[in-house]
């Protein structure tokens, strides 16, 4: 991934534990990503995707300058699974799942792409991420 998004900063607190993933508050143009390479198992029943995300800004309004997206990337192809922005930040840790029974028998990238504007700061912190398959 970029350059420093996996960090024990206590700007912004960890959901558990001290390590958490923190992207974004730059407060000036700046694109930052974390992906990891995952294999779902071909007789899994079931795979899910679960993380726990809180955020924060100083952006004002409803339009999204600052986004975050959840991908999948399978066989060169890219899947937003959901987009946060600064237009609707949460400050309280929430827990979001995504299924990915559909990519049974497969390594996909599971990756975590933020992108910020010119100016004013948008966080966003994840952490307790896991993908499980049974």
């Amino acid at each position: 991934g970029s350059d420093g998004p996996i960090t024990t900063n206590a700007d912004r607190p960890a959901r558990t534990g001290t390590w958490k993933m923190w992207l974004g508050g730059n407060g000036k143009t700046a694109t930052e990503t974390i992906s990891q390479d995952v294999t779902i198992p071909s007789n899994a029943s079931r795979a899910t995707l679960s993380y726990w995300i809180r955020s924060d800004t100083s952006e004002r309004g409803t339009r999204a300058y600052d986004t975050m997206k959840i991908q999948i990337v399978s066989a060169g192809s890219t899947s937003t699974l959901k987009t946060y922005s600064n237009a609707s930040t949460n400050s309280t840790y929430t827990q979001f799942s995504h299924d990915l029974s559909s990519y049974k028998g497969k390594t996909v990238t599971v990756r975590f792409l933020m992108n910020e504007d010119t100016s004013q700061q948008t966080s966003f912190v994840v952490d307790d991420t896991s993908v499980n398959a049974s």
